[in-house]
Parts: C-alpha cells; structure tokens; sequence
C-alpha cells in the first residue's frame, strides 16, 4: 500500500515540501459500456449460422486468470473465417496488465488443430504503467474480479472449413505480466451508438475523467451482443475520430466511426464498446509510426505488437 510515513512526513512539513501525489489504485472500468441502439446488420442470416458455442480449455491452467466461455463467429454464413471470443477474468487480488495469451489451437471434434494462433494480450481497461513524466498506457489491464476477453480471428484459406469443423480451443497463458499499474486520469465512457445511412457505426463518448485523453481511435473495438449479453461478432472502431486531432479534455465529447459491420449478416441492437486512449504528448503507434491500414486481422497484429512494444519500453 502506497503511504507516507510519519518519518517521511515529518521532513516534508520541516523543509515545506509536499509530498508527491499517490496515484489513485487501479479499479479499471475506464473504457467501455454496454449500449442499445438501433440495429446492426443486415439481418440476411440466422444468428445460428454466424455463432457456434465452443469448449475452452487451459494448458497449465491459472487459477487467477480463469477462462469462461468461448465461442467461434463469423460475419455471414458463405465465409469460414473465424472470428473467437474467450471470456476470462482475473479472479485475483492484484491488478495485472500486458496478460498475454500463446499457442492457441482451434480444434475439430477429434481434437485435430485447425488453427493455430501464435497468441496475443487480452483486451481489458487501460492501466498506467511507467514514470509519471513518461507515462505507459495499454488496454491490457484486469483490476481484481475485472473481467476481459481474448479476441482473436482464424482466417481459412481456400477450402478449409475452420468455422464448420471448430469445436474447442486450447491455449496458454504467458507469465510476463505486470502488476500494479495506477489509475490513468482520463476515462472515456461510452454514451450512446448511431448507425449512418451507408451502415457505418458511430460511437458517442464523454470523458468522465480528471485529465486530458487522447484518442486512439484505430485501436478502439465493438461487440455486438445479443439481447442475453452473449457475442455475435466484434471488429474495430477505425474509419473517423472527432474531433479532430483526438484530444478530449476532461469533461469533453467526441466520437469514434466504423465503417464495416454493415457487412455483418445478422442484426444486433446491443454492443460493447471498448475505447483505446492515451494521455498527449501520445507514446503510441499513432505517435510514432504510421497507422495500420486494412483488415482487422492487420489491425489485431498492428495492436499485438504495438502492446509488446509497450511492455519492453
């Protein structure tokens, strides 16, 4: 626990000095709400064909980080790829960040690898990390009981029938964690989602924080849920961010737009989104390079190896 001690105190009120300010604990819950809506998709369909429930397991299973459900989506029913949900939580006492997951297998009903995903981080809420002069945000973080999600995609060549035939994954956790960030002062909280006459998604957000935000918004993510809170489908939030340039002050609006999920072949009126921000001056990849361009799947590695990059800062 962070605390002065009547020591330290007693040369602070000699000299009159000030402590430095304890950053507040990390209790996360910083960048995402449920939202309903008008409908998402084109309803062309049936959910039962663009989702199939699937077993997961943990090789070397963690009893901090528990792995819930899972499940294998897809946008319409002419595709094989696969989009996969896992949920898990951090059943532990301490907060944690950069979880990592490796070696994840999509297997048939004979145990058979369809897949297999080299492993990224969980999305979760944004922690900080570093010195308060070179601040390290990631979305990667699980306060104590928080819960997360893997969030991954399969891509099937010509032929494979990675969606028809997956019934389990299996995969492990990686232990390079870090534990104890602090509680950034910005925090963007989702108010409201519109859909645009070309299908695109718009997202509403208040930063409901004591600090200025920096939006980050090609990083940001939506998933559609059903009326019961289960997974349809996800994707990330990457076409247009307002206003301009990113930055919200505390108490600020602004919003972020997909362009994308008019392609989905079901209809949903709920979703999660999750927002990836930063403080200015930025130290992510939207600050330093160039941003990702194309698919989710080149979003997904862009977003894996800007978090590593993070890590080994």
């Amino acid at each position: 626990m962070n605390r002065t001690s009547p020591l330290l105190a007693a040369l602070f009120i000699a000299c009159g000095c000030s402590p430095a300010p304890v950053p507040p604990p990390f209790l996360g819950d910083n960048n995402s709400a449920v939202l309903t809506g008008p409908a998402v998709g084109t309803s062309a369909n049936a959910i039962a064909t663009l989702r199939k429930p699937l077993t997961v397991s943990v090789a070397g299973p963690s009893a901090t980080l528990p792995a819930a459900r899972a499940f294998a989506l897809r946008p319409s029913s002419t595709t094989e790829s696969t989009y996969l949900v896992v949920e898990v939580s951090n059943a532990g006492t301490t907060p944690l960040c950069f979880i990592s997951y490796k070696e994840l297998e999509v297997r048939d009903s004979a145990g058979l690898t369809l897949k297999l995903r080299q492993g990224g981080f969980v999305q979760g809420s944004v922690g900080q990390l570093g010195s308060r002069s070179k601040p390290i945000l990631t979305d990667t973080c699980l306060a104590a009981r928080e819960r997360g999600l893997i969030l991954d995609i399969a891509l099937a060549t010509s032929g494979e029938q990675v969606f028809t035939r997956a019934e389990s994954i299996v995969f492990r956790w990686d232990t390079a964690t870090e534990s104890e960030p602090a509680m950034p002062a910005p925090k963007l909280t989702p108010t409201a989602y519109s859909v645009t006459s070309a299908g695109a998604v718009n997202v509403a957000f208040t930063n409901t924080g004591s600090g200025e935000a920096l939006m980050v918004g090609h990083f940001s993510r939506f998933v559609l849920l059903d009326p019961e809170g289960l997974p349809l489908f996800w994707g990330f939030i990457r076409d247009k961010t307002s206003p301009s340039g990113g930055r919200i002050p505390a108490g600020g609006e602004g919003s972020v737009e997909e362009g994308t999920t008019s392609g989905y072949g079901g209809a949903a009126t709920r979703l999660r989104a999750i927002l990836d921000f930063d403080v200015p001056p930025a130290n992510a990849l939207q600050g330093d390079g160039p941003e990702p361009s194309g698919s989710d799947t080149d979003r997904l590695a862009a977003w894996n190896a800007e978090q590593r990059r993070r890590q080994v800062r």
